[in-house]
C-alpha cells in the first residue's frame, strides 16, 4: 500500500512541476508581446518547477535503480529506459517544430543553421550559449548528464556509487565557490543544477530507510521557504539550488506518505493530478509550441488575461492527448519491443 500511496504522490509533484513551469510560459510570452495579465504577477517564479523536476528526477530513479546499483548486467536494460523514455518523444516534438518552420517558411537564426547545432539540438548535447531548437529542452542536456553519471557510478558498485556521488557534490560546491576561468564543459558537468539531482537521491534514500511523518517534513519545506524569502536576494545561485533543491526535496518526501484524500471532491482533485504527472514529459515538451501558436494568432483580438486562460488549457489538454495518443502507445511498443525483450 505505502508504493502505491508513494507513486501517486510522486506523480502529483511531477504535475505541480509541470503546471508551474507552463502557468510561468504563460506570463513571460504575455510580457514578450508587452501585455501585462494575472499570470505575469502571480507565476513569475513557476520557472523553480524545473527545479522541481530536477530533485523528482534524482529520487525516481534512484528509487526505481537502487537494487540495480553494483549489478552490471542491469546496466544495458537502464541505458534503454533512459533512452526510449527521453529520445523518440522528443525527436517528434523537434521535427515537428522543424517542420512547422519550413512549412510557413519561417527562417532559423542565422546561429541555428548549422549541422552542429541541429545534431546537438537533437541528442541534446549542450549548445554553448544557445538553446536548443526546442528552447526548453535545455534542462534535459542536464537530465542526460544525470543519466549517463547514474549509470557510470551504478556499474561501479554500491560503496564506489556513494563515494563518486559525494565527490560529485563536493566538486560542484569547490567548484562554484571559486573564481575560475569559464569552462564549457565544467560548466554544465559541475553546475548547479546538478547538485538538485544529488539531493533527489539522498532524499530517496531517505525514504528508503525511514518512516516519514509529512508533517515535519512539510515544517522543513516552511523553513527553506522562509529562508528563500529573507535571504532570496543576497544568496548566489549555489545558494539559491540549495534552498530549491532542500525544499523540494522535503516536499517530495511529504508526497511519499501522504493519507489518502476523502471526499468527492478532493479525489477528483487527485485522480486530476495524477493523470496530469503522467502526462507531465509531454506537457512540457509541447507546451511552448502551443503557448507561441495562440500568441501569435489572438495576442491583438483577446484580452490578455482570457488569453492567458485559454493559453492554459489549450496547452495542458494539447499535452494529455499527446501523452494519451503518441507518447503512452510509444512507450508501451519501445517496451514490449525492445525493453521486455
Amino acid at each position: 500500500m505505502k508504493s502505491k500511496k508513494k507513486i501517486r504522490g510522486i506523480q502529483s509533484c511531477r504535475a505541480i512541476a509541470a503546471l508551474s513551469v507552463l502557468l510561468y510560459h504563460v506570463g513571460t510570452t504575455a510580457s514578450a508581446y508587452h501585455h501585462e495579465s494575472y499570470f505575469n504577477l502571480l507565476f513569475s517564479l513557476g520557472h523553480l518547477g524545473v527545479d522541481f523536476f530536477f530533485v523528482l528526477s534524482g529520487f525516481i530513479i534512484f528509487n526505481a535503480h537502487f537494487g540495480d546499483i553494483g549489478d552490471r548486467q542491469k546496466g544495458l536494460l537502464y541505458a534503454k529506459k533512459r533512452f526510449f523514455r527521453i529520445y523518440p518523444i522528443f525527436f517528434i516534438i523537434t521535427s515537428s517544430k522543424v517542420l512547422i518552420f519550413l512549412m510557413l517558411g519561417t527562417e532559423f537564426r542565422e546561429e541555428q543553421k548549422s549541422v552542429s547545432y541541429f545534431l546537438s539540438s537533437y541528442l541534446l548535447f549542450p549548445i554553448k550559449e544557445q538553446f536548443p531548437l526546442v528552447n526548453v529542452a535545455w534542462t534535459l542536456s542536464h537530465e542526460i548528464i544525470f543519466y549517463f553519471y547514474f549509470l557510470v557510478a551504478m556499474l561501479m558498485g554500491r560503496r564506489a556509487f556513494y563515494f563518486m556521488t559525494s565527490v560529485w557534490a563536493l566538486c560542484i560546491l569547490y567548484y562554484n565557490l571559486i573564481d575560475h576561468d569559464y569552462n564549457f564543459a565544467l560548466f554544465y558537468i559541475l553546475s548547479t543544477y546538478n547538485l538538485e539531482f544529488i539531493i533527489g537521491m539522498f532524499v530517496a534514500l531517505i525514504y528508503r530507510q525511514t518512516t516519514i511523518n509529512p508533517r515535519y517534513t512539510l515544517a522543513g519545506v516552511a523553513i527553506f521557504l522562509s529562508a528563500f524569502i529573507y535571504f532570496g536576494s543576497i544568496l548566489s545561485d549555489l545558494g539559491l539550488r540549495f534552498i530549491f533543491g532542500s525544499g523540494f526535496g522535503l516536499l517530495v518526501l511529504a508526497s511519499t506518505s501522504l493519507p489518502e484524500f476523502k471526499g468527492a471532491i478532493l479525489r477528483k482533485v487527485e485522480e486530476l493530478l495524477y493523470l496530469t504527472g503522467n502526462a507531465s514529459y509531454s506537457i512540457y515538451l509541447v507546451h511552448t509550441l502551443v503557448i507561441t501558436a495562440i500568441y501569435k494568432a489572438l495576442i491583438n483580438s483577446m484580452d490578455a488575461n482570457f488569453l492567458g486562460f485559454v493559453t492554459l488549457f489549450v496547452s495542458l489538454g494539447t499535452g494529455i492527448l499527446f501523452w494519451k495518443f503518441v507518447e503512452n502507445p510509444l512507450l508501451q511498443f519501445t517496451r514490449k519491443k525492445f525493453i521486455n525483450k
